[in-house]
């Protein structure tokens, strides 16, 4: 993203938080909002919950007919020039070929093909997919965003379903 202001030196995790708090989480507050036509959308920070995982962002949705609450999107936020694409890249298949990358993987040190950086934020990542039911997971470090998208992720079933990322 642009800085858009002299005034915001971004260095920190608390400066990408802080700028993104006017340029980023705005807009897409009222995007989300605009599409939620029965219920309530929440836009929470900071906020723990069961299991010991706080997120940074957590947008919540609320539904007027049940009062039912479900945990949408989380957003963390890191310091600049964390995130990667070639970390990830190794990492990446297509559904056709998902078992023949994790069999792969079985070979790797750690058991995976991401690199460097992308191996600790998509465990974070699935972590708070696992722990919050939240199927969409964003990492921004304000110079780039990786969203991990876990809907249907089954990376156990005899053909698997990974996890997607963008």
């Amino acid at each position: 993203m642009p800085q858009l202001e002299a005034s915001h030196y971004l260095s920190t995790e608390g400066d990408v938080l802080r700028a993104s708090n006017l340029y980023l989480l705005h807009p897409v507050n009222v995007a989300v909002k605009s599409l939620i036509t029965n219920g309530d959308l929440y836009c929470t920070s900071e906020q723990s919950s069961r299991g010991g995982c706080r997120t940074d962002i957590r947008w919540v949705y609320r539904s007027s007919q049940s009062g039912q609450t479900t945990n949408i999107a989380v957003l963390e936020f890191k310091n600049t020039q964390v995130l990667h694409w070639a970390d990830f890249l190794p990492a990446s298949t297509d559904q056709q070929h998902a078992q023949a990358k994790l069999d792969d993987a079985q070979e790797k040190p750690k058991y995976t093909h991401l690199i460097n950086n992308a191996h600790l934020l998509s465990k974070q990542a699935k972590k708070y997919c696992l722990k919050l039911s939240a199927p969409d997971v964003a990492i921004f470090d304000w110079h780039a965003m990786f969203v991990f998208d876990f809907t249907g992720m089954d990376e156990d079933a005899y053909d698997p379903v990974l996890a997607k990322g963008i």
